[in-house]
């Protein structure tokens, strides 16, 4: 009986040097652990997520709504990928003509299991499509962190975390934003400097975010450069449900936004690995036209209060 191997080997082919037609290459080797799926590095993925059925998978994914639409709806949809490849995406649509005035709206999806485990180091990854608003208005997207399964919605919670894009009007620049809430309240990460500066947002699309968590440390890349680090980074919480959500205030015709490509990896120990990010902090030192947000002694203010969003407003709030 042939014995079962203990690893997979995975071949790479590596140019090494091009020259017109001729390309010469050498194998790069990655050796993964067959029966627990560990690399050598020491990296897990719990989660790969690629929307790639036809109908969101109920085992995985359980949809959330929070007040009241006019209508609205989230399934998959088909669409050719950044690599001109057929492929399938998370679509969210809302429409909130004639609703209640007082409260804002909240859909999309949350994980069935709680797939975040904070007390390792941790990567979680997504993607989110701004889709050309033609009015980006009191509209945010992205991802949510909360230790409680929830079918309205996370901040319906006492505790939860949320990296999000907010719209800033007229409709195809915004802003990212992180915040924390728990028992001090509000507490602002980041803000791209808002309210202060940056009240213009910049241009937004296809946003591809990753966002490593390690003991007491947090840094985030978007779109492959170095967007954010701190080393002063603590949440209430270890273990948490992913949330993929959409935010409408009322009155506004029907809009639509985009999500994929969710990944959650975690390391088998709690050791710091330094190699974490070394490829993209090496890509990021090249670039100089752009200064990662970076925050001391988590370089936020607390919030007493939700900040209040009025309607036709010269800048995008983050709450309600």
């Amino acid at each position: 009986m042939m014995r079962k191997p203990e690893r997979l080997t995975h071949v790479i082919l590596v140019p090494l040097l091009r020259s017109g037609a001729l390309c010469l290459c050498v194998p790069l080797l990655m050796a993964q652990d067959a029966t627990t799926g560990v690399a050598e590095d020491g990296w897990k993925t719990t989660l790969e997520e690629r929307f790639s059925g036809e109908v969101l998978d109920s085992k995985v994914w359980k949809e959330t709504v929070w007040h009241d639409f006019q209508k609205r709806k989230v399934d998959l949809s088909d669409y050719t990928n950044p690599e001109g490849k057929a492929d399938r995406r998370v679509r969210m649509r809302a429409a909130t003509r004639g609703t209640d005035d007082k409260t804002v709206k909240f859909q999309g999806i949350r994980s069935v299991e709680p797939v975040v485990d904070l007390s390792l180091p941790t990567e979680v990854s997504f993607d989110v499509d701004w889709n050309n608003q033609a009015n980006g208005c009191y509209l945010d997207a992205g991802m949510y962190l909360c230790p409680a399964a929830m079918d309205t919605h996370p901040r319906d919670h006492e505790e939860w975390f949320r990296m999000i894009y907010v719209g800033v009007p007229p409709g195809q620049r915004g802003r990212g934003a992180m915040d924390k809430y728990g028992r001090h309240g509000l507490r602002r990460v980041y803000t791209e400097g808002w309210p202060n500066k940056n009240r213009g947002g910049r241009p937004i699309g296809l946003q591809k975010v990753r966002m490593v968590f390690e003991p007491g440390k947090l840094t985030v890349y978007e779109n492959g450069k170095l967007y954010f680090k701190t080393e002063e980074f603590e949440l209430p919480f270890t273990k948490a449900y992913l949330y993929l959500q959409m935010k409408s205030h009322s009155n506004y015709p029907e809009r639509t936004l985009y999500f994929d490509n969710v990944v959650v990896k975690q390391k088998k120990t709690v050791e710091a690995d330094a190699s974490v990010g070394e490829g993209d902090a090496q890509e990021d030192a090249g670039e100089k036209d752009t200064e990662p947000g970076q925050v001391g002694g988590e370089g936020v203010e607390q919030a007493t209060e939700e900040v209040k969003e009025q309607q036709g407003g010269d800048a995008p709030q983050l709450a309600p």
